[in-house]
């Protein structure tokens, strides 16, 4: 990969450094993994490619919430703990859209969630 397209891709990610150098738990092996799939990930998308950059940014978008919101990153450990398979038998992209979905999940139900209220 060339240092203009390493570029391009770390500016549509500009939490990468934060997120790759976050510090977790030695026995947390679920961040492990999340952070190593992240880190792999970012630099194997096809940056000019549509999906790809759309994908890149979501995904972007899950661990930079993973870091910075204990409630999200609970969230999202349970759920993975409650896939049936073997979590680190999972194929990367399998779990990254398992990842994704997910976080749509969780999005709409925290729209549910709000509440109306009325000014008087």
């Amino acid at each position: 990969m060339n240092r203009e397209t390493r570029q391009r891709i770390l500016s549509l990610c500009p939490e990468y450094h934060n997120i790759s150098n976050y510090l977790y738990q030695k026995r947390d092996g679920i961040t492990r993994r999340l952070i190593s799939e992240y880190q792999e990930f970012v630099f194997s998308v096809d940056i000019d490619d549509y999906e790809d950059k759309k994908k890149l940014l979501s995904f972007n978008k899950v661990m930079e919430e993973y870091i910075s919101n204990h409630k999200f990153a609970q969230a999202l450990r349970n759920y993975l703990k409650a896939i049936p398979s073997d979590l680190k038998k999972m194929p990367s992209k399998e779990l990254i859209q398992s990842i994704l979905d997910f976080k749509q999940k969780y999005e709409d139900e925290a729209l549910k969630q709000i509440s109306i209220t009325k000014w008087l």
